[in-house]
């Protein structure tokens, strides 16, 4: 990634929050929420889904910033597998995704991605059941908002049109998208 960007929300102006939230299989997932002061409130959001392996989330932080200056609500996020996020996810959902270049990662992390987006105080988020045992992660979720691992919600979902929102992707995340 463009290392330019790094301290991006040091900056004046910038902001960018870094989160952890739950996935489906009770992986966690690493991503973060960016904005400028070009967005006050009711601005448009777009969540951005990376590539596969060698494109994790900060490859993508120069277009999060830009989209950020241009006033949108930004989130960028790893699917399980890559970057920050997990490898394996929990309990009888533990090989649920592995190897994350099976697809469903970038599918079902996407979905996962959106919840979180559109989550608020009022709606905080919480993991859809896994796909493969039924198995809800919700427990793991709030466990980990109370030990102030993961975020119960998108911090700045105050500034977010939620009827006005686009999703992107590269490569896998792409087809995901």
């Amino acid at each position: 990634g463009d290392i330019r960007y790094y301290p991006w929300g040091d900056t004046e102006g910038a902001t960018v929050k870094r989160v952890l939230f739950t996935a489906r299989n009770g992986s966690t997932l690493s991503g973060h929420v960016w904005t400028s002061d070009a967005c006050t409130r009711n601005c448009p959001g777009i969540v951005i889904t990376n590539g596969s392996v060698q494109a994790p989330e900060e490859l993508y932080w120069y277009m999060a910033a830009g989209l950020a200056r241009a006033g949108y609500v930004v989130m960028t996020w790893d699917p399980q597998g890559q970057g920050y996020s997990d490898t394996y996810g929990d309990g009888a959902d533990r090989n649920d995704g592995v190897p994350s270049q099976t697809g469903e990662p970038f599918y079902d992390g996407t979905e996962d991605a959106l919840d979180f987006f559109f989550s608020k105080p009022t709606s905080p988020y919480a993991p859809r059941p896994s796909c493969s045992t039924g198995t809800s992660h919700a427990d793991k979720q709030r466990a980990r908002v109370l030990d102030g691992r993961d975020a119960a919600y998108n911090p700045l979902f105050a500034r977010l049109d939620a009827s006005r929102v686009g999703i992107a992707g590269h490569s896998l995340g792409a087809g995901a998208v």
